[in-house]
């Protein structure tokens, strides 16, 4: 979980004091990070470090074995790691010393250290009386706000106008008896988290899937709705007891375009057969598929289009591309790597995956390695096309080198990787990793934060609502479904029927059908 505070100290004799500590600054309305118990393993350090990246003021409890450990030679020391990443980051770090440590003189601190003594302290002379005018100076230092106002956190539905209970029984009952609209409706309930349980919204893709499918297998005004949600589990690796797969994906998507037309799924259907996911790359037949849309004037497709002459060097249709949108994006410089990873350097254009491979290595193994090229390499084994093979274990590896050098790309990489399981599932590195991305400005996380914290392991609606927020202000169709939903039911903030409306609109406008739904729910009321 990311928390605004952490506490560093040393077992021995620190552990008084970070424990009260914790409790004191949490009744006052603090997010602090302090776990005495938490399981020290490979996982834990990993954790440790985002956590220590993720806050915002970092405290130091200074008592003598702690600072013995800190001047001395035990490289494994956990408070000295802390500490260097936390310097690293640029935290704001708080010493407080305790029960009357003295910091040592400078020139008897090691060189990595000697930032330490020069630092403001706060002295804590008797932590187990945990005086209160030490407390309130060091809250003083802090960057940190209390979370005073988080009255919502638990709020499930507190809009007396639409019971999220009762509607869902009502459709599943409607579903069972065979009525379509229902069906499909029920699917998205069980995918987005509705539920006629107060004490749950956790998504259940075993029932979403299983709805989406009985439309599928019939005809139906709603069978193409469920096939792109299907192609969506498929892509995702949400559908159970199946392995992700990018072709099945690919072909639901397809099906639901050719009767839909413009629409969420000719978009990824146009997106997968560019980076040749679940296909071969056929410059030709994207060219065709891409300028088919076109004439909708839809500037996301556009955009697309825009960006995909760019790979290639057709300069000047990109540009009338950009010309023809109200907003042009900003052009990206492309490194040998990704040249051949796009296939530009051929005629006709033929991406060498292999070549693509081998510059970002190079690129990664340099002096002062790259960390867009790290991504790269990661995107190579995490969705390889051509003759590279897919490996999700090398993905999450190099993922985990770019993230560590602070690219917001491979920290979202690695939130999708944990969030769904493709090695190892962790609801918690997912937040955080997604949360690391999200402070950068990554676009694609507010949405998956949205959604993950309305889960039962890490509930809190008004981070949900937070980042639904964030995620709909860049018109990010999925997160302005999300806020749309969560204003409607009142989960996580007051329920606004009118702004829920306006956001379904828009969620619809952008693609996403399944807003259609809860349209007509309020329309028709």
């Amino acid at each position: 979980m990311n928390k605004d505070i952490f506490i560093s100290y040393k077992d021995s004799d620190g552990t008084l004091l970070a424990d009260k500590l914790s409790k004191a600054l949490e009744e006052r309305g603090f997010s602090v990070y302090y776990n005495p118990n938490e399981y020290r393993s490979e996982d834990f350090k990993k954790k440790l470090c985002i956590a220590v990246k993720n806050c915002k003021d970092f405290i130091l409890i200074v008592s003598q074995a702690c600072l013995n450990d800190l001047m001395g030679n035990n490289e494994k020391s956990w408070v000295r790691f802390e500490l260097s990443i936390a310097k690293e980051n640029n935290k704001n770090i708080i010493p407080i010393l305790l029960n009357g440590t003295k910091m040592p003189e400078l020139d008897k601190v090691p060189e990595k250290l000697q930032f330490l003594p020069m630092i403001d302290n706060i002295e804590f002379l008797k932590p187990e009386k945990f005086e209160s005018s030490p407390l309130s100076e060091l809250i003083k230092t802090f960057k940190s706000k209390a979370e005073k106002n988080d009255i919502y956190r638990d709020e499930y539905n507190n809009n007396p106008r639409y019971n999220v209970g009762a509607d869902f029984n009502k459709t599943l009952e409607a579903a069972q008896n065979g009525d379509f609209k229902a069906m499909y409706e029920i699917g998205n309930m069980y995918f987005y988290g509705f539920s006629n349980d107060s004490m749950t919204s956790d998504r259940d893709f075993g029932k979403a899937y299983e709805w989406f499918k009985k439309l599928s297998d019939t005809e139906n005004q709603y069978k193409a709705y469920a096939d792109s949600m299907l192609a969506r589990m498929y892509y995702d690796s949400t559908v159970p007891y199946e392995k992700q797969s990018y072709e099945k994906a690919l072909e639901y998507h397809r099906k639901s375009a050719d009767v839909l037309k413009f629409g969420y799924s000719a978009i990824r259907v146009a997106f997968m057969q560019q980076e040749g996911r679940g296909c071969e790359f056929d410059f030709d037949a994207i060219e065709k598929y891409y300028l088919n849309f076109v004439e909708n004037g839809d500037d996301t497709i556009k955009m697309n289009l825009a960006d995909f002459y760019l790979r290639y060097g057709k300069f000047k249709e990109a540009a009338e591309m950009y010309n023809s949108m109200d907003n042009s994006p900003s052009v990206a410089e492309y490194q040998l790597g990704l040249l051949y990873k796009l296939g530009v350097l051929s005629d006709p254009p033929k991406p060498d995956y292999i070549q693509a491979s081998y510059h970002f290595q190079n690129a990664i193994n340099c002096e002062y390695p790259h960390s867009d090229a790290a991504n790269q390499l990661g995107l190579l084994y995490f969705a390889p096309a051509g003759n590279f093979r897919k490996n999700f274990k090398m993905a999450q590896k190099y993922f985990e080198i770019a993230a560590e050098m602070g690219n917001a790309s491979a920290q979202y990489n690695l939130g999708y990787m944990y969030e769904f399981g493709y090695v190892k599932k962790d609801v918690e590195l997912a937040i955080q990793y997604f949360t690391l991305a999200a402070n950068q400005g990554d676009i694609n996380s507010p949405h998956h934060l949205a959604m993950l914290y309305q889960q039962s392991e890490c509930r809190n609606y008004h981070k949900a609502f937070k980042y639904a927020q964030i995620s709909a202000s860049n018109s990010i169709p999925e997160g302005e479904f999300i806020l749309a939903n969560l204003l409607y039911i009142g989960r996580g903030c007051i329920a606004d029927e009118t702004k829920a409306y306006e956001y379904y609109k828009r969620a619809l406008e952008h693609g996403m059908e399944q807003a259609a739904f809860m349209i007509d729910k309020i329309d028709n009321r």
